[in-house]
């Protein structure tokens, strides 16, 4: 439909106000129309539309578009349809202010929708399932968080669809991450191998980046634990495994990684392992704008201190920044 594809290009076009006329002209159109195809066009316009409302910071307008997209088609039986109800279901949930609104948002996507078979839909499902754990993590209600976790992963841990994936694996490396920060450390290790059991192999680098992560984060548990021979296995495995990664978002976890194994040889009382792998960082890192070596080293010497202070040697904490900072200092020149 020419007033259709006119209304989407002004909105590519980043030309929100005629775009919303556009959108607006065709729905004052064909809004009622009984044709299958006009309806979908029709609940797409009415979706998109809330995209230049929120451009122009009309939030309130375009919650309103969402609200009656759903009411006028939530009962319709077309699939694509079907889709752009969710979708606006779950966008109108992430624009809301209280978290019990949009507690409360994702409660009623997932009632709706939770029993769909169309692999798009079940992704939105498993995509609100996810946010809303996350939305719980933000107010502190960890045991309902995991609940929500192990909710997702039952129901979709063993779906291989794309769309669905990826907010499993946030699942399982959230799961992960929210029993670390409980001090659950075996829970902690437990629910990241079982995240790379299951995407070891994946190729997507969303999934790819949970998988790093997981490694990564393990590594740093078993230092905690003093386990130090599990965490240098812990810090190979991923290298060896991300040593040729292009992807920006992924490619870090390498020199992080390097650092962290360096520091867990220092632990170990084996200053120059510890120091030959400080040198294989800065030969491989050293010049890629990828690497921060100042932040880098902020965020290991967060973890030795608090493994330091695990030991019972809170006072050498200060010391190890020192040393580590010269280490690099001395290195680099």
């Amino acid at each position: 439909m020419a007033m259709f594809n006119r209304a989407f290009a002004l909105g590519r076009l980043d030309r929100p106000q005629d775009a919303l006329a556009a959108y607006e002209d065709l729905l004052a159109k064909f809004e009622d129309a009984p044709e299958p195809q006009l309806r979908g066009e029709v609940a797409t316009a009415m979706f998109n539309k809330a995209y230049p409302l929120e451009r122009m910071r009309r939030p309130q307008e375009a919650l309103a578009t969402y609200d009656a997209l759903v009411a006028k088609f939530g009962d319709a039986p077309e699939a694509q349809i079907r889709w752009q109800v969710a979708m606006a279901m779950f966008n109108k949930s992430s624009m809301l202010r209280s978290p019990q609104e949009e507690l409360a948002a994702h409660d009623n996507l997932i009632a709706k929708f939770g029993n769909a078979l169309e692999p798009q839909l079940r992704g939105v499902v498993a995509m609100a399932l996810f946010v809303k754990g996350e939305v719980l993590g933000r107010m502190q209600r960890f045991q309902e968080q995991l609940a929500i976790c192990d909710d997702l992963v039952a129901r979709f841990g063993n779906v291989m669809h794309p769309h669905i994936c990826t907010p499993v694996a946030r699942a399982m490396f959230a799961k992960g991450e929210t029993l670390r920060r409980l001090e659950k450390f075996q829970e902690a290790l437990a629910a990241y191998d079982a995240l790379l059991e299951r995407f070891s192999a994946a190729r997507e680098w969303e999934i790819r980046q949970k998988v790093a992560l997981a490694m990564f984060n393990k590594g740093e548990i078993l230092t905690q634990m003093k386990r130090f021979q599990d965490a240098l296995a812990a810090y190979d495995g991923l290298l060896a495994k991300f040593v040729d990664e292009s992807h920006p978002y992924v490619r870090p976890m390498v020199p992080m990684a390097l650092l962290s194994k360096g520091i867990t040889l220092g632990l170990m009382g084996w200053p120059e392992d510890e120091r030959a792998a400080y040198a294989e960082l800065l030969a491989k890192f050293g010049d890629n704008s990828d690497f921060e070596p100042a932040a880098a080293i902020e965020s290991a010497i967060s973890n030795k201190g608090a493994t330091l202070r695990r030991m019972g040697r809170s006072q050498d904490e200060l010391a190890a920044f020192n040393e580590l900072a010269a280490k690099f200092a001395s290195l680099s020149n």
